[in-house]
């Protein structure tokens, strides 16, 4: 029992470094041939690095696809100073590991309002060690907006009454000038800003610094977007076969048989 007690007491003290450890390990062990295989995934070498090469410091200021690629460009930037055939290596090691601090994030007591348990909070950070679709978004800096997204999603549900650091503030300017996606987060943080100004006297600096910070970044997306080339025109019905081919594939059948 004694044995037991001091396991039990070692994780409450370092809950979080053995959870990291634990998804670092799972999400190695599930994507290693990544690492034994090395390859550059779609926009890592065509776009982000090839542009850090050849604009240097002033690749970080270049939008694509309608937005700023904030932090993949930073990763980039610094990685080119490197021998080229470690590339892929490295921004692998990287996008996991961030990928791995996200999810391990929730373990921690600021999400023991969402569930109180924290060995339940520690299962669910490992079933995100296994969820389908990873093939395509783990270990790359093309979807790595994918990853940030998950983490400001997750600051949404965070308790609000945890405290604010500086380097979490800094985390989170990052994140949403790196992605596109928290424009779908404007609403449900309205919401929550309206709900503790009415019934609780006061703003949560967290969700006030998070739709501040996401509404610039949108006003920035807008005023940049007349240098982007004009896509082709879509039908509707090429948008609802698009729609179909999307919600089919993504979650029906992959759900069901998991990763190719």
């Amino acid at each position: 029992m004694s044995y037991l007690k001091q396991i039990s007491g070692f994780f409450e003290k370092y809950t979080f470094r053995i959870t990291l450890a634990i998804c670092l390990l799972l999400l190695i062990l599930r994507s290693h041939e990544r690492f034994i295989f090395p390859h550059l995934w779609a926009e890592d070498g065509s776009l982000f690095l090839s542009e850090a090469i050849q604009y240097g410091w002033k690749s970080l200021f270049l939008p694509y696809a309608g937005y700023y690629h904030t932090l993949p460009r930073v990763i980039s930037y610094l990685i080119h100073f490197f021998p080229v055939f470690l590339f892929p290596q490295i921004i692998f090691s990287i996008c996991l590991l961030i990928y791995a601090i996200i999810i391990s994030v929730f373990v921690t007591e600021d999400f023991s309002s969402l569930l109180k348990n924290k060995i339940h909070r520690f299962i669910l950070c490992l079933t995100f060690c296994f969820v389908p679709g990873l093939h395509e978004v783990l270990g790359n800096l093309a979807n790595l907006h994918w990853i940030l997204f998950l983490y400001l999603s997750l600051l949404v549900l965070k308790n609000n009454k945890t405290n604010l650091s500086l380097y979490e503030c800094f985390f989170i300017l990052l994140a949403i000038f790196s992605t596109g996606e928290p424009v779908i987060l404007l609403p449900v943080l309205f919401i929550q800003l309206v709900y503790f100004y009415k019934f609780e006297s006061q703003v949560s600096k967290r969700t006030l610094l998070l739709f501040i910070a996401i509404l610039f970044s949108v006003i920035l997306n807008i005023l940049q977007k007349d240098k982007l080339p004009s896509g082709p025109s879509l039908s509707i019905k090429d948008l609802l076969v698009g729609w179909h081919y999307v919600v089919q594939n993504s979650l029906i059948w992959q759900p069901l048989v998991g990763d190719k």
